[in-house]
């Protein structure tokens, strides 16, 4: 078999690089998706601080108009 891999079908190492660029690209993906689902959770988490400091103070506010109208009366 005196002929070059490239006759043989064998495509060389151009065929090697693909898979090695194939796996370098799933692993990023992998990597970015990862660093999205922990910017989502982390999004997540504020709102729900927010939401929980949001109802605090509402129910500090009601409290202190109560607390007026019966200093009032």
């Amino acid at each position: 078999m005196d002929r070059p891999p490239s006759a043989l079908g064998l495509g060389g190492m151009d065929e090697g690089e693909d898979v090695v660029m194939e796996d370098d690209e799933e692993r990023e993906a992998r990597k970015a998706q990862k660093q999205l689902d922990r910017i989502q959770s982390s999004r997540e988490d504020a709102v729900r601080r927010y939401d929980n400091r949001l109802e605090y103070l509402r129910t500090k506010l009601k409290s202190a108009e109560i607390h007026e109208r019966l200093l009032k009366k």
